[in-house]
């Protein structure tokens, strides 16, 4: 609210300010965390559709309609810059985050899920869009950890990838090592240009036990 110094103002935010007090929560003790979930999860979603646009090779481009809160028609504070063009000072708003996905030289895994059985094989294509002004020529390497120790890892073979083009890189093959509990890894590929990372989950295999009179049925 004290951002608002010109000739605009904010009854918006003060009609969202007025009920919070009036509902007698005390908003004040979390709304940072509140802010930063929320505003994580608009990053993924970002993340997940422009990825998804440019492994399209028939798309014409990608156009955003703003990055910064919108406060006209209606309120939507689902930016990244607040309505006055700032960055927000949250983890998910830093602009290094963003390149990584979104520039135009962008390295992604074609991943069909994020979580699997420690029974299952990993096996996702690794590719390149490369919209620059030149031919990159890129051996990529790809580490998978958990907490920090190496789980797999691997380097794919030296790749020309043109400009204009989506390139393969090629494919990441591994097999999960048995552990009997839950697990989080974290998938990183990079090149001498570009970096991305993925979180993966793996559970372990376990048969359901049911009291007999309930019954189980799947697909």
């Amino acid at each position: 609210l004290a951002d608002y110094q010109g000739v605009t103002i904010p009854n918006n935010i003060r009609v969202i300010r007025d009920a919070i007090e009036a509902s007698g929560y005390d908003f004040l003790k979390d709304w940072k965390k509140r802010v930063e979930v929320t505003g994580e999860l608009s990053y993924l979603a970002y993340r997940e559709e422009i990825e998804a646009a440019l492994r399209t090779s028939e798309m014409s481009g990608i156009s955003l309609l703003g990055l910064q809160d919108f406060t006209g028609q209606g309120t939507a504070l689902v930016g990244m810059l607040n309505p006055h063009l700032q960055p927000k000072p949250y983890d998910f708003a830093k602009s290094e985050r963003f390149k990584k996905f979104f520039n135009n030289v962008v390295l992604f895994v074609l991943l069909d899920k994020y979580t699997y059985f420690e029974n299952e094989c990993f096996e996702a294509e690794v590719r390149l869009a490369n919209y620059s002004k030149k031919t990159l020529t890129l051996e990529a390497v790809y580490e998978i950890s958990e907490d920090d120790k190496p789980y797999a890892e691997g380097i794919l073979k030296k790749t020309a990838c043109p400009c204009g083009k989506i390139t393969s890189l090629g494919t990441i093959k591994f097999d999960f090592k048995q552990a009997g509990k839950a697990k989080r890894l974290e998938l990183r590929v990079c090149t001498d240009e570009v970096v991305t990372e993925y979180p993966i989950w793996v559970y372990p295999v376990e048969e359901a036990n049911f009291a007999k009179d309930i019954f189980f049925a799947k697909n």
